[in-house]
């Protein structure tokens, strides 16, 4: 028994040593995949083997695997991907294996890769004139790949190339392309550029079409805040639109009753009358469809309601300037008096208000508001004074000053009565609110230093001025004084003309070499306050 066991621990012993001096086989089977840039080195096993070196060289050189000129690494697996871009350019390579007994090398194989055509085209983010461009590759980290670009109108037979910074090439893989055609359909392509042979890829081709040159319908959405005059009209927004119009349709009128552009999507349309139909439409104004048909939506409507009833509160007197109005309560809450009276902008002035009333009194809250920006509305940053609150029947005598920054010309000045602070310019009519509207003629502030009355029209039964407006000549009919002094001035207060005139029934002014707008005629004597009229030259 003992014999039979030494003797299997000699075969085991020689065997060992057998397969310890076995020579190592050389690599065999050696190939590679291409997957975009990055290429893969494989081979098959060799038994035995710790390790394997590969070697990649150039056959350009007389010993193309010299070490000065090749690269080279040692792996522990049989395949291995070139940490490097090879496109089309030729190279040799081979592997070694290493096993305890030795090493042997395989046969040197051809590596040659094209120049790899990219993949997956898309275009997104496409709009009426331009979209982004962007593609693949399987690339090798930390290598740049030079790209070549151009498009044209699908069916052209002339394609456009790209230009970046004065050069056809670019490092990016996402481009964005301007300055197209709406509603128009594209075929763009792709070339890498492989620079150690100065190669193109096949080029890689996309599609894409922009969006419809026929700006969208925006959808109309029903008005909000109606009063019996007024209501916001309101629609969705458009992607792509600069400006939307309006129109507007009362009582079923064939054709419309107001139009208006805004780049806004809402407008707050006003002096409507009560208990009238309101109909109104929208289209949006793209810039990528000049000249094209206005594309209308659908119409919304609502009905203003009826004035609110009488107040048993009010505004009862109201005074600034040569305005002094004294009133009852206003049927349906609201009166534009039509009065006016000239003020100098960055001045002072006297306000005199009260309320009154019919029934028991209960504090109101009221405040001016002014068309500073002289726009034809009131916004509420354009607010003069308030909110006030008014707790007796008594006069409230304030000095305002009037803004320096004012519009010079006509602006609205509003006066508000209501039962709450929550102060607006345009707030409902309904009960306890009242307002009332009167008019600002705003000089300029350099006008004071010449026109010392800013009352506009003084003692206005002085004189007339006729014709108003004229297109030259202008007769003052009245009595006029001894030496009186003729003065024609501009608007912003500039002193064109001064003249004296001595005891006369009439005289006569001549403003034809004056250009058209508005101007003063002040007539002063030196004792009394002077006395102004506006004249309109046409």
């Amino acid at each position: 028994m003992k014999k039979i066991q030494f003797t299997l621990l000699v075969f085991l012993i020689s065997m060992a040593a057998a397969i310890a001096t076995r020579a190592c086989n050389t690599p065999a089977n050696l190939h590679f995949v291409q997957s975009g840039a990055v290429t893969q080195l494989l081979w098959d096993a060799v038994p035995g083997a710790t390790a394997y070196i590969v070697e990649i060289g150039d056959p350009f050189y007389p010993d193309p695997f010299d070490p000065r000129y090749s690269w080279s690494a040692t792996i522990y697996q049989n395949d291995y991907e070139i940490p490097f871009n090879i496109q089309a350019y030729p190279l040799f390579w081979r592997v070694t294996s290493i096993c305890p007994a030795g090493q042997a090398v395989s046969n040197v194989e051809n590596i040659s890769i094209p120049c790899m055509t990219p993949s997956n085209p898309v275009a997104s983010n496409t709009t009426h004139t331009s979209t982004d461009l962007s593609w693949s590759l399987n690339a090798v980290p930390g290598e740049a790949y030079p790209w070549q670009l151009a498009y044209r109108v699908l069916g052209s037979n002339t394609w456009i190339p790209l230009s970046f910074g004065g050069s056809s090439i670019t490092y990016q893989n996402l481009v964005t392309l301007n300055n197209l055609q709406a509603g128009t359909t594209y075929e763009w392509c792709v070339n890498q550029y492989c620079p150690f042979t100065a190669t193109y890829s096949d080029p890689l081709i996309g599609l894409f079409t922009t969006l419809s040159a026929v700006c969208p319908t925006a959808t109309v959405q029903s008005a909000t805040n109606i009063t019996s005059g007024s209501a916001t009209l309101q629609w969705s927004s458009v992607q792509g639109a600069t400006q939307y119009q309006v129109q507007w349709f009362f009582n079923n009128a064939v054709t419309p009753t107001g139009t208006t552009t805004t780049t806004s999507n809402s407008y707050l349309l006003q002096n409507i009358p009560p208990q009238t139909l309101v109909q109104y439409r929208v289209a949006a104004i793209c810039p990528f469809a000049p000249g094209s048909a206005l594309n209308f939506s659908s119409f919304s409507s609502f009905t203003t309601p009826a004035l609110p009833s009488t107040n048993d509160i009010y505004i009862d007197y109201f005074k600034v300037g040569n305005i002094e109005r004294t009133s009852f309560s206003e049927p349906g809450g609201y009166t534009n008096t039509g009065m006016s009276t000239t003020v100098v902008a960055g001045t002072s002035q006297l306000f005199s208000f009260s309320t009154g009333a019919s029934g028991k009194y209960q504090k109101q809250y009221y405040a001016f508001y002014l068309d500073i920006n002289g726009n034809g509305n009131l916004e509420n940053n354009e607010r003069l004074f308030g909110v006030g609150t008014a707790f007796k029947t008594n006069v409230i005598q304030l000095n305002i000053i009037i803004p320096a920054s004012a519009s010079p010309g006509l602006s609205k000045l509003r006066v508000i009565m209501m039962p709450t602070a929550s102060m607006s310019p345009n707030p409902a009519l309904s009960p306890g609110v009242e307002i009332e509207d009167y008019n600002l003629f705003i000089l300029p502030p350099q006008s004071s230093k010449t026109i010392t009355n800013p009352n506009l029209e003084s003692n206005p039964e002085s004189f007339e001025l006729y014709p108003n407006p004229t297109t030259g000549q202008i007769n003052i009919v009245g009595t006029i004084g001894k030496n009186n002094t003729i003065s024609i001035i501009t608007s912003s207060g500039e002193v064109l003309s001064k003249s004296v005139k001595s005891e006369d029934q009439n005289a006569q002014l001549d403003l034809s070499q004056f250009p058209s707008g508005m101007y003063f005629i002040k007539i002063e004597d030196g004792i009394h306050p002077p006395v102004l009229k506006k004249v309109l030259k046409q």
